[in-house]
């Protein structure tokens, strides 16, 4: 069991003792077979149904807000998914004055890493969140935060189309057209991913062309 929220990862062990890992003694780790958050939920896209008014957007599931309806349900739970720890700080505090090893989910990787954190949705189950790209999750659930990494330098992307067309500059164009020729947008992880995991190709392609 992982609590992202306090960056400790709990393994339950054959005998059923369990031991409790920190984020600062894992490096890597993977998990397959695990719950997918993105699995439908028909009681919560019924809630959401009545609350949107029929919107796309389903919502039970921790991540679903952020995945076309059409979507979900094609996640299973043969995929393999990857964490690792990183240094991260969002701001220092007089209690935190440096960077802490921290858990982050792995989309794309390479010289541009797409890195995942979810966050708790504070109030009572019973109220929807509004999350900043229009989708809603529960209250009680989790909701992603995406982070762009190169270097050692974390990006949030509140805007991904905007900041990757920052961050990429005249070879944005080629990610544009990637993503339209392959129906992918520049908000579900993910499509992210994917586009993300085509900019690295271009720049190891350059590489061995040099």
């Amino acid at each position: 069991m992982l609590h992202v929220d306090k960056n400790v990862l709990m393994v339950t062990t054959p005998d059923g003792a369990i031991k409790t890992f920190p984020a600062s003694s894992i490096a890597v780790f993977a998990v397959k077979g695990s719950l997918s958050h993105y699995t439908p939920d028909p009681v919560a896209i019924q809630i959401n149904r009545q609350i949107a008014s029929g919107s796309q957007w389903g919502m039970g599931a921790p991540h679903s807000s952020f995945i076309p309806r059409h979507h979900l349900g094609q996640f299973d739970t043969t995929q393999v998914r990857v964490y690792r720890t990183y240094n991260w700080q969002k701001k220092p505090t007089a209690y935190a004055r440096r960077p802490m090893p921290m858990f982050f989910e792995e989309l794309a990787t390479g010289p541009v890493n797409l890195l995942q954190r979810e966050t708790l949705v504070l109030g009572s189950p019973g109220l929807s969140y509004m999350g900043a790209r229009g989708g809603m999750s529960l209250a009680g659930g989790t909701r992603p935060i995406l982070y762009l990494h190169t270097k050692n330098k974390f990006v949030q992307l509140v805007h991904p189309r905007k900041q990757l067309k920052q961050h990429y500059g005249e070879q944005a164009v080629l990610l544009i057209k990637y993503a339209r020729a392959n129906r992918l947008n520049f908000v579900f992880p993910h499509h992210l991913a994917q586009i993300i995991n085509y900019s690295n190709s271009l720049e190891a392609s350059a590489k061995n062309d040099r």
